[in-house]
C-alpha cells in the first residue's frame, strides 16, 4: 500500500546478520511467511509507483501552493455524513482514491465514493458517486478509483504491471537481497 501514500518506505531492522533475520524487506517477508508471491507482488507496486511519480510531483507541487495534505481524508472532499464510515480511504491528490485493506485474509470491502465519475483503473469499470461499491481485494490489489477526468492518462499504469525489474539504472532485482552477505 505504501506505494500509493505520499512516501513508500519499507522498514528494515538490520541485526548484523544474526539469526531469525526480523527485517521486513520483501525477501524476508516471503521466507517468514513461505510465500514467494510477496516479491512478485512487492516488485508490481514498486512499478506502480515508478509509474506514478510524475502524478505524485504535479499533485504534491499543487497541495504545497492550495495549503492542502497531498494524503488527505475524504473530510476533504465532501461533507457526506457517510464518510465517517470510511475512516481508512484517503485521496492521493485531487484525482486517486485508495481504499486499503488493512485486515489480513479480507478478500472484499466496500469504498465510499464521493460525487463525481469514477473509474476503478484495474478493471476500466466506471462509476458515478456518491455511492457505496463492494470491491474485491485480493492481495496483489488495493482498491483504488481515479476521478474520469483523469482515467485516461492515469489508468494505463495500472495495467501490465509483472513485478520485474523496471530497469531503471539505480533499481535493486527483486531477487537482490542487498542485506545477505556477498
Amino acid at each position: 500500500m505504501a506505494a500509493l501514500c505520499p512516501i513508500m518506505q519499507y522498514h528494515s531492522e538490520y541485526n548484523h546478520h544474526r539469526k531469525p533475520l526480523r527485517d521486513r524487506t520483501q525477501w524476508n517477508v516471503a521466507e517468514r511467511n513461505g510465500d514467494m508471491r510477496a516479491l512478485t507482488i512487492f516488485g508490481r507496486f514498486v512499478q506502480l509507483r515508478e509509474r506514478l511519480l510524475p502524478y505524485l510531483i504535479e499533485q504534491g507541487q499543487s497541495a504545497v501552493e492550495r495549503r492542502l495534505p497531498l494524503m488527505r481524508a475524504l473530510m476533504f472532499e465532501t461533507d457526506d455524513e457517510r464518510i465517517w464510515g470510511f475512516p481508512d480511504e484517503y485521496l492521493l491528490g485531487d484525482d486517486i482514491l485508495v481504499a486499503p485493506v488493512t485486515t489480513e485474509g479480507v478478500l472484499a470491502r466496500d469504498v465510499y465514493l464521493p460525487a463525481g465519475e469514477w473509474v476503478d483503473p484495474w478493471s476500466d469499470e466506471r462509476f458515478s458517486g456518491p455511492e457505496v461499491v463492494v470491491r474485491r481485494a485480493p492481495l496483489e490489489t488495493v482498491p483504488v478509483f481515479i476521478r474520469a477526468e483523469r482515467a485516461a492518462s492515469l489508468s494505463r499504469h495500472f495495467k501490465g504491471l509483472d513485478g520485474r525489474n523496471s530497469g531503471s539504472s539505480n533499481s535493486v532485482g527483486l531477487n537482490d537481497d542487498p542485506y545477505q552477505p556477498s
